[in-house]
């Protein structure tokens, strides 16, 4: 018979350090790291120095509404960037309505 190991809270995700989940920490992450790709390409680029480093805010700003915003929808909350990924698919969908006449 085998075993399933069974969570000890089945309320949510399971929390990593600080109260992030390993979704939000990832996000935070690709936010910080998109930040400093931007600065040090812009630092090569316009030869600014390290008044670059001043993009890795916007961006970490980005990454910490998608992670941490939630929205209504309907009945539930849904996370930002769960509710944008639903609506981009759903966006893509193609809808061909074809009409015909007897």
């Amino acid at each position: 018979m085998r075993e399933y190991p069974v969570p000890l809270s089945i309320r949510g995700e399971e929390t990593l350090a600080f109260n992030l989940t390993l979704r939000k920490f990832l996000i935070l992450l690709g936010g910080v790291v998109f930040g400093c790709l931007a600065a040090g390409i812009t630092s090569l680029l316009l030869d600014i120095g390290p008044f670059s480093l001043l993009l890795v805010l916007p961006t970490l700003g980005l990454a910490a509404l998608l992670a941490f915003t939630r929205t209504r929808k309907v009945d539930a909350d849904i996370p930002l960037d769960r509710y944008l990924i639903a609506r981009i698919l759903y966006d893509r969908r193609p809808r061909h309505y074809l009409m015909f006449r007897k």
